[in-house]
């Protein structure tokens, strides 16, 4: 029997046997299967861990008040997908704040967890597979953010992109607490407050298979190469080779991939 994709074979249960034989290969075949964001929801992998995670998760919301909130979750993602340009499965966490939706388009199997905010003065381009952490916030200025496949934002971390063009690649990830800033702001002139001196504007770019670590800050020039590791703390402010380790502040090249 096949149901929401999922071939459950109860012959077994004739046997007095419990268990129930899921199979889910077909969708396994692509890299954004069906079922990925949910074994991402639960932190498992594996067809009879994530079942084990659905049933605990049903009885503790159904009998115990203190489920994971998952249901909620996609039925506010089926509700937001009225207005938003995206394509289902989507899971959307509570409190999720939206400004001019109309500029906004995201892939399929998009995750925004609890207080994710999205502001777009400009073009906001999400593509497949993508989870953004509680209290992480993409602010898209006129000249847009554009995000690659298999992303993800961690834990409080925010893009902002006012001016500048932000450009991601795919399989990015970007831990908790990181900040890019595509302005500066001006210091260097005498007899003006620093409220008046206004800055300068340049694009960031974030190769493909990058890691970001917690805390990190990257700033207005950064272009960031392919298969990067960026050490935790670090602050990035110019343009970082192909196959490199960086770390510092400033942040350098300190280590290549070989």
């Amino acid at each position: 029997m096949e149901i929401l994709g999922l071939t459950f074979d109860f012959s077994k249960t004739f046997k007095k046997e419990r268990l129930v034989d899921i199979t889910t290969a077909k969708y396994r075949k692509t890299k954004h299967g069906y079922l990925k964001i949910f074994e991402h929801f639960y932190h498992v992998s594996g067809n009879k861990n994530l079942v084990n995670a659905l049933k605990d998760d049903f009885v503790s919301g159904i009998f115990m008040w203190s489920g994971s909130g998952l249901l909620g979750s996609i039925a506010r993602g089926i509700y937001f997908g009225l207005f938003i340009n995206y394509k289902v499965p989507a899971v959307i966490g509570k409190s999720f704040k939206i400004v001019n939706y109309s500029k906004i388009k995201i892939g399929r199997f998009f995750w925004a967890k609890d207080n994710v905010t999205l502001f777009s003065g400009g073009i906001l381009n999400i593509g497949d597979s993508v989870v953004l952490a509680e209290r992480s916030t993409i602010w898209s200025g006129e000249s847009g953010v554009y995000i690659g496949n298999d992303f993800f934002l961690g834990i409080g971390s925010y893009i902002s992109a006012i001016g500048g063009v932000v450009k991601i690649g795919n399989d990015v990830m970007i831990a908790d607490h990181v900040s890019l800033y595509t302005w500066n702001h001006r210091y260097l002139m005498k007899n003006i407050t620093f409220s008046k001196m206004g800055g300068t504007i340049e694009e960031i770019v974030i190769g493909n298979n990058c890691w970001i670590g917690t805390g990190c800050k990257i700033l207005a020039g950064t272009k960031l190469g392919d298969n990067c590791v960026v050490a935790a703390g670090s602050v990035l402010t110019k343009k970082y080779p192909n196959n490199s380790v960086i770390a510092g502040i400033p942040a350098k090249v300190i280590k290549k991939i070989q």
